[in-house]
């Protein structure tokens, strides 16, 4: 242990050194291959002593709280940024969820479920927010009218695969493929036009996943914060609050579950009142992804599918409100009969 605490203290000495040596210059010191090798000391150090964190030290050394703080943060953000580039590659097919400070958008998985999707509709329309849903195949072929009715509602929609699993694992080309083509087929039958917006299961991608997504023209949608729950916990706490004044607003991400749908105008007030402006899931497309979707859905067309028709106001104008309610209702009546019926499980006889 004395070994390593003079280690230690060797290591702090260099860095106050280089910490000083860029307070005293009228000019920001350049990155040299040095602090780069005495960071990779220190994180060793710290990896190797279970007993020792970084925070833990700064407690007892306010020198090194500055410094720890200004050689550790910008490389753990340099490394965060290469893993996810070569995750899943950044181009017009990708959209990390982060943009503008203050911009929040709502996005819901999971989904449809009749026993939270129309309570969550009612409080998006009380409320005035226009949201994204992405939704699996296999629910809304037992829903296909709550489908319908989120797209009527002014909602963007998504596809969140059909059966909800996850794309990089133990699954063939072939059978993503799959994965996305029977849910493509779903939602062509029942709203009109396949969705070219997805967001994969857990938000996970492999290089090869993200390819396959991109030959079959998906534009794909993360996240910046997650909304969690958790047991006997509050959904909407300080802890959330903390994690999206990190990243000054973006995409949030929540699932259809009843203690997270019943805590959304919780959420919606709490956003609110601190400064967040609530926009639809188009303000954070790149105008490149938005002239694709409007392609995409033929949004030029005097003759597309109603239900594409707010689709297509958010992508030209994203800060277009909702629809009233007169017109929900007549989109939904002059929509032909659903061709694929809602299917009901069988109970087995024992």
């Amino acid at each position: 242990m004395a070994a390593r605490t003079v280690l230690l203290l060797l290591l702090l000495l260099e860095l106050v050194s280089i910490h000083a040596q860029s307070q005293e210059s009228e000019e920001p010191l350049k990155p040299k291959p040095k602090p780069r090798a005495v960071r990779g000391a220190l994180a060793q150090f710290f990896r190797s002593s279970p007993g020792l964190s970084s925070k833990r030290l700064s407690r007892s050394c306010p020198v090194a709280t500055s410094v720890t703080k200004s050689v550790m943060e910008p490389l753990s953000m340099k490394m965060k940024g290469a893993i996810e580039h070569v995750v899943v590659g950044r181009d017009k097919f990708f959209v990390d969820g982060r943009g503008p400070r203050g911009k929040v958008a709502l996005t819901f998985d999971d989904g449809p479920d009749p026993e939270t999707t129309h309570t969550l509709l009612s409080f998006l329309r009380r409320e005035n927010v226009s949201a994204a849903f992405f939704l699996v195949g296999v629910k809304a072929m037992r829903e296909p009218s709550l489908v319908r009715h989120i797209m009527a509602e002014g909602h963007i929609m998504g596809t969140h695969t059909w059966s909800h699993r996850r794309l990089e694992k133990r699954l063939s080309r072939k059978e993503m493929q799959e994965e996305m083509r029977k849910a493509e087929t779903l939602f062509m039958e029942t709203t009109g036009s396949r969705t070219y917006i997805m967001r994969p299961p857990f938000g996970t991608l492999a290089k090869r996943t993200m390819a396959l997504l991109k030959e079959m023209n998906y534009v794909v949608v993360r996240w910046a914060t997650a909304v969690r729950e958790a047991a006997k916990e509050k959904v909407v706490d300080e802890t959330l609050w903390h994690r999206l004044k990190a990243y000054g607003g973006g995409v949030l991400l929540l699932h259809e579950r009843p203690a997270m749908v019943s805590a959304v105008p919780e959420l919606i007030r709490g956003l609110r009142e601190r400064g967040y402006d609530i926009v639809p899931l188009t303000y954070f497309f790149s105008d490149e992804v938005r002239d694709f979707l409007w392609d995409a859905y033929d949004c030029q067309l005097e003759n597309r599918p109603p239900l594409l028709s707010h689709t297509c106001l958010l992508l030209h104008n994203p800060s277009a409100p909702l629809p009233r309610n007169t017109e929900v209702q007549r989109i939904l009546i002059s929509l032909p009969p659903l061709v694929r019926q809602p299917t009901t499980q069988k109970k087995e006889v024992p």
